[in-house]
C-alpha cells in the first residue's frame, strides 16, 4: 500500500479540493489533520475531498474527517467526500453516517450529535 499523498487545489469563493492518494492510517492521520486545519484557518469554508485513490481508511482518520466537518460547519461551510469505494461507504455507515441521496456524497453537520452527520454516496 502506498503512503498518503495529499494535493490541495484552491478554488474561488473559499473552496478547496483535497485529493488523497494511498492509505489513510494512523501514521498519516496528523498530515490529514494539519491539511484540514490549515485550509480552514486560511478562510476556506467548503472542502471537497476526492477519495477515488484511497486504499485504506482508519478510524482515527474518520475522526479527523468528523472534526473537519464540525469546523467547516462552524464557518457555515461543508466538507464533501467524493468517489468513495463501496467498502469505505459501508464503513462510514457503520459509524453513524446515512445515505439519503444517491447522486452526491456530503457530510453535513450539526456539532452536537454524531447521528446528524449525513453521507450520500455516488455509485459512479
Amino acid at each position: 500500500m502506498e503512503r498518503l499523498k495529499i494535493r490541495v487545489t484552491q478554488r474561488r469563493f473559499g473552496a478547496a479540493v483535497v485529493s488523497l492518494r494511498g492509505k489513510l492510517d494512523n501514521r498519516s492521520a496528523e498530515a490529514l489533520n494539519r491539511t484540514f486545519r490549515h485550509l480552514l484557518a486560511q478562510g476556506t469554508r467548503d472542502v471537497e475531498v476526492d477519495c477515488s485513490e484511497i486504499e485504506y481508511l482508519s478510524s482515527s482518520c474518520i475522526g479527523i474527517i468528523i472534526t473537519a466537518c464540525m469546523r467547516a460547519h462552524n464557518k457555515h461551510g461543508v466538507v464533501s467526500l467524493r468517489n468513495l469505494s463501496s467498502g469505505m461507504s459501508s464503513i462510514l455507515q457503520m459509524v453513524g453516517f446515512t445515505r439519503p441521496k444517491k447522486d452526491s456524497m456530503q457530510l453535513a453537520t450539526t456539532p452536537s450529535r454524531l447521528d446528524s452527520y449525513v453521507l450520500t454516496h455516488s455509485d459512479n
